[in-house]
């Protein structure tokens, strides 16, 4: 876990939620999530340390069975490690996998900066409001 790269990584993290389908645009002042995303990243983390990090990527870039669009978590994950830079709403699916995939060379490297990615999804994501309406 790099502190230094987490840090960094939050005020865009935020950024990106906002912009993201987690948030509901509700008009109200509170920022309130859409659904458990929580668990989501959570899970992500654990599924890389479990199996690979492409592997825990191809899962969670579709939705699958899930209740919650997890590939929102993938994209915002991209989103992230560009710094921002990249407009969200062109963002596909995979482009977190192509990413990492070009990335033979540092394998390490590129795997904890996707963890550190998905941790500051985490503490970012306590900035908001779970709807308990979508429970």
């Amino acid at each position: 876990m790099a502190k230094k790269r987490i840090n960094k990584f939050l005020p865009i993290a935020y950024e990106g939620i906002v912009k993201s389908e987690l948030t509901k645009d509700d008009k109200s002042e509170e920022d309130k999530l859409t659904k458990k995303y929580q668990a989501q990243i959570a899970s992500f983390g654990a599924a890389v340390n479990m199996g690979s990090l492409l592997s825990a990527i191809a899962f969670f870039s579709n939705k699958g069975g899930a209740d919650v669009k997890r590939q929102e978590l993938m994209k915002l994950i991209y989103y992230i490690i560009k710094n921002g830079e990249v407009e969200y709403n062109k963002i596909k699916n995979n482009c977190l996998f192509k990413y990492v995939n070009d990335k033979e060379s540092g394998k390490e490297d590129v795997k904890q900066e996707v963890l550190d990615a998905a941790i500051a999804i985490k503490l970012t994501l306590n900035l908001f409001i779970e709807d308990k309406g979508d429970a």
